[in-house]
């Protein structure tokens, strides 16, 4: 399976980012093409936080949707993403 990783310098806290990162179901308020976002299930167990979600991609006549398991560890401003189905 393919890995994308990126390291850059941006004018933002870890908190910030950590933040909009963590809010999927605002995805299509800023991402380009996300036409929706559904939050399928989300619990908690320690420190982590796993979120399954579904979103839904959008371009002219394309139309694809994806899903997705988010791994949140707020206190180390970590977010882990494994590709579910779609």
């Amino acid at each position: 399976m393919p890995v994308h990783s990126e390291t850059r310098k941006l004018p933002y806290s870890a908190d910030q980012m950590y933040d909009l990162v963590a809010d999927i179901s605002a995805y299509p308020q800023f991402l380009p093409w996300c036409s929706a976002a559904r939050i399928r299930s989300r619990s908690i167990q320690g420190e982590c936080e796993t979120v399954e979600a579904d979103l839904v991609i959008s371009f002219k006549v394309f139309r694809e949707s994806f899903a997705s398991r988010v791994e949140l560890w707020n206190m180390a401003k970590k977010i882990d993403t494994q590709y579910l189905e779609g």
